[in-house]
């Protein structure tokens, strides 16, 4: 079909990549990259029309490459592609009638432009464009049958429109209070976009919760989603674990290894506690947001990753601007967005739903089998002020259902909710009982204890290291 080898390999690798990834907008990432590729172009959109006739074009899914940063189309051209039946290319859009009035397309430099219909779908539009030289005039008709063949794929890929639904959520995000429902609404908003999404909160509050619901609701759905707190990272391997190193780059580096950023290329990656990453990491990582490249420890040269980046902290980063102890310029690329979680004693309507939830999860988790819980346990626990917010609340209904034995909770079964604070010897007692559980269970393994559990698997070790555990 086309002379381009470069062109005929992108095609190629995009047959395959539909022939082996499951519809969805991990295909729909890979073929645009082709595309971008196989055409030498700079951008690449997946765009639908609108449901109002006067508003902007929809931007499903979109890939940039070099030092682009512009993610939003033409307008122009963006709706001359949606009323085309059959693929277009320009190669001068600023003399041509259908674009020369406008007014993006100059601001943008655009020198060329290829748009293409999704398969049959009027409705849907494959576009190209670039501020690089246009291709000669002698490739316009590879590019246009690349076009078609590069919609149809994306065709058997693109996501159908979702209508956004706030109470579809993950069964521990339970959103029955105002401040909820609120903070839902707020994600469905900065879901749609790209851009960085710091998430505040209370420490227990459920940010990484709120990461990965934010994650399933965006255009990187179908990518990898990737959770790393940074006071889980040890400091003297925080780089390599971050941007990836090569074999040979430290002692112990026997292999090359990726990095977090890449291994979550076409995804998104959640950095918890961003507020105790070490300083001078702060401008690897605003580097890693502005340039879209990392550099491996030991490399040579910049990578270039695709991966959203959401963070989260319970410090107060202003704070931390004025101690020095975090960058200003990296604080204001992480608060471009923000999510505020709001505690557990803000929002005590969600709380015998919450209770609900976890019960029967922790009665799968722990082998109990079955979650009841009195009037008068239930009301106990809504007088309490949780500061470890739902990861306390998890915990305490964990070590109650052990104590119950199948029966019903009741108050008897909350101790750590009477007189005696949580780090009293009796508590200490309930937390090693639930880990030799958990662990007995397990089979003695760590990483299905704290599944058990619901902790991570360094929490676990840490635990288990306190209360001198082997």
């Amino acid at each position: 079909m086309a002379s381009n080898p470069r062109l005929v390999a992108s095609l190629a690798d995009a047959c395959a990549a539909a022939a082996a990834t499951a519809p969805g907008p991990q295909l729909v990432a890979r073929v645009l990259a082709l595309a971008l590729e196989g055409c030498d172009a700079e951008r690449a959109f997946v765009i639908r029309a609108p449901a109002e006739s006067d508003a902007e074009p929809v931007v499903e899914a979109f890939r940039l490459t070099g030092r682009v940063r512009q993610a939003r189309p033409s307008r122009t051209v963006a709706r001359s592609a949606l009323d085309r039946a059959e693929p277009f290319v320009s190669l001068d859009p600023l003399r041509e009638r259908a674009f020369v009035s406008g007014l993006s397309v100059r601001a943008l430099g655009l020198h060329w432009v290829l748009g293409a219909p999704l398969g049959q779908d009027r409705g849907r539009a494959l576009l190209l464009d670039s501020r690089r030289t246009a291709p000669t005039a002698s490739r316009t008709a590879e590019l246009l049958q690349a076009a078609r063949a590069f919609g149809a794929l994306l065709a058997l890929g693109a996501p159908a429109p979702r209508r956004p639904d706030i109470y579809r959520t993950p069964a521990t995000l339970v959103a029955c209070s105002q401040a909820m429902e609120h903070m839902l609404a707020w994600i469905e908003r900065v879901a749609r976009t790209d851009l960085p999404v710091l998430i505040r909160g209370e420490s227990g509050c459920g940010k990484e919760v709120v990461a990965r619901t934010i994650h399933e609701r965006s255009l990187r759905s179908g990518g990898p989603f990737i959770a790393v707190s940074c006071t889980e990272l040890p400091e003297s391997l925080i780089e390599a674990e971050l941007f990836g190193s090569e074999r040979g780059a430290y002692t112990g580096a026997e292999r090359d290894r990726p990095g977090l950023f890449r291994s979550a290329e076409g995804g998104t990656l959640f950095l918890d506690e961003i507020g105790d990453m070490p300083l001078a990491l702060q401008t690897k990582l605003l580097r890693a947001l502005q340039e879209r490249t990392v550099r491996p420890v030991g490399a040579a040269a910049e990578v270039a990753v695709d991966a959203r980046l959401l963070t989260a902290t319970h410090r107060d980063l202003a704070r931390g601007l004025r101690a020095g102890t975090f960058r200003e310029d990296l604080f204001y690329r992480l608060t471009v967005t923000e999510v505020a979680v709001p505690p557990l004693r803000e929002r005590r309507e969600d709380l015998p739903r919450l209770v609900a939830d976890l019960g029967l999860r922790l009665a799968a988790e722990t082998g109990v089998g079955r979650f009841e819980i009195s009037a008068e346990a239930l009301e106990l626990l809504r007088g309490h002020r949780w500061p470890g917010n739902v990861r306390e609340l998890r915990s305490v209904l964990a070590r109650a259902l052990l104590r119950t034995a199948g029966g019903p909770v009741l108050p008897e079964h909350l101790h750590e909710l009477g007189p005696r604070p949580p780090g009293s010897e009796c508590a200490t007692n309930l937390e090693l009982q639930m880990i030799r559980e958990a662990l007995e269970r397990a089979e003695g393994s760590l990483t299905g204890a704290a599944r058990r559990i619901g902790w991570s698997r360094p929490k676990l070790y840490r635990r288990m290291r306190a209360l001198a555990m082997r």
